[in-house]
């Protein structure tokens, strides 16, 4: 970790979650090729919140948000969830039943490869359970980061849909399940 890069990672309440709800979409905006604009994000985050077993954690460093992730429980009838299940195995969608779906994960460009990330990934998966999450194929960077963290790739190279590109299924389960 580099020299004076002090963050605090919280785990934000659905209460607190407004307060930083901007910051969090700018970041994800920044991250990623995502054509929501700033409301339209913030607006879905805010969505999310209202799904069972929602969680956002945060790191701050001084005042400002340089990394978060943010997903929750993963059920057959989300939209996205739907995509994946075409593609996988039934035991494989037993697996993902019920398990913490990390929706978005992102750490701020000149805060990279700093610990954020795996800092982030640890806190969540802190408590026993069963997580999955999606990458792209082609980003090597983010493949290796999951891969570097004990994240098994169940699947490779699923085609979802036209107009997304084609992920990586990963999972991970914590002790005492």
């Amino acid at each position: 970790m580099t020299k004076g890069l002090m963050v605090m990672i919280k785990e934000l309440t659905v209460p607190e979650l407004p307060e930083y709800v901007e910051e969090i979409a700018a970041l994800h905006l920044a991250s990623f090729d995502d054509k929501r604009t700033m409301r339209q994000l913030c607006d879905d985050l805010l969505k999310y919140s209202e799904i069972q077993g929602f969680r956002c954690l945060v790191s701050v460093r001084g005042n400002a948000v340089n990394g978060f992730l943010f997903g929750y429980t993963s059920s057959p009838e989300q939209f996205y969830r739907g995509l994946i299940d075409q593609f996988i195995s039934v035991e494989n969608q037993e697996i993902l039943n019920g398990s913490f779906e990390v929706v978005s994960l992102a750490v701020k460009q000149g805060d990279r490869q700093n610990g954020i990330g795996t800092k982030l990934l640890q806190a969540l998966t802190a408590e026993p359970g069963r997580y999955y999450l999606t990458s792209d194929v082609h980003d090597v960077r983010a493949n290796a980061f999951y891969y570097k963290n004990d994240w098994q790739l169940i699947t490779s190279n699923l085609n979802l849909h036209p107009n997304i590109a084609p992920k990586n299924l990963y999972y991970k389960q914590t002790a005492h399940v």
